[in-house]
């Protein structure tokens, strides 16, 4: 889905936009921003910045930047380019939302010590969930199935990635799409997983010049991926019982 505006500085204003289709889109350095009275798809675009301790249970799409303790329950987000943006936000819990149709379902940048549990999300996101330099997350009994990438964990360590419902994960026109993707991220656990039915591989560690090891894949049930696992110059990785 299309961008409708890309932030990439500080000390804007954006205010009373209508985007359909599409959204806003922030970078990591993004910071000191006024953006109010937006409107995605119908419904309020929810962009904070320096916030703790609140809410979220409607909108049409969601950006939280330095923030800590929050929780986003119960949305249905879908046609824009990313669903749910964390930047630098930490200690948050996104959960039981449905996530379907978007170029990114969920993104976290630089976050930490984040719950992403019992989303379903569905049909047609690029990647389902991002992570990009992220650490100490727990991704748990979510049901991702029919995107690009199910989970992509890119440049990020210390994650728990388990009990999740991972399934026909493609892409038209491609044979690339996987279960999980790992990226120079080291000392992850991949574990008690239903990974089924993806376009390329169940699994798939990769060392792009930066090192993808110290991870741990277990008790993983892995079925009818063109690959299993597939670990492309990953190194010191442990691959248990799936």
């Amino acid at each position: 889905n299309a961008i409708g505006i890309k932030l990439c500085g500080s000390n804007n204003n954006i205010s009373e936009n209508i985007f359909v289709g599409g959204g806003l889109s922030a970078r990591s350095l993004c910071y000191g921003n006024t953006v109010t009275n937006n409107i995605v798809n119908g419904k309020l675009l929810i962009y904070v910045e320096d916030s703790s301790s609140f809410t979220v249970s409607d909108a049409g799409q969601i950006i939280l930047i330095r923030c800590k303790n929050i929780t986003i329950r119960g949305l249905n987000l879908s046609f824009t380019n990313i669903g749910i943006q964390l930047i630098r936000t930490n200690n948050t819990k996104v959960t039981e939302n449905k996530i379907t149709n978007n170029g990114i379902g969920i993104w976290l940048s630089n976050s930490h010590k984040n719950i992403i549990s019992r989303n379903n999300i569905t049909g047609n996101n690029g990647d389902g969930i991002y992570l990009s330099k992220s650490s100490n997350n727990n991704i748990t009994k979510n049901n991702i199935s029919n995107n690009y990438y199910g989970i992509y964990v890119s440049y990020s360590s210390n994650n728990i990635v388990s009990g999740n419902n991972i399934t026909q994960n493609r892409h038209p026109g491609s044979e690339l799409s996987d279960g999980i993707e790992l990226l120079n991220s080291n000392d992850n656990v991949i574990s008690d997983n239903n990974i089924t039915a993806n376009e390329f591989c169940g699994i798939d560690l990769y060392n792009g010049f930066y090192g993808c090891s110290n991870n741990i894949i277990s008790g993983n049930y892995i079925r009818g991926n063109v690959q299993g696992i597939h670990l492309w110059e990953a190194t010191n990785n442990t691959i248990r019982g799936n």
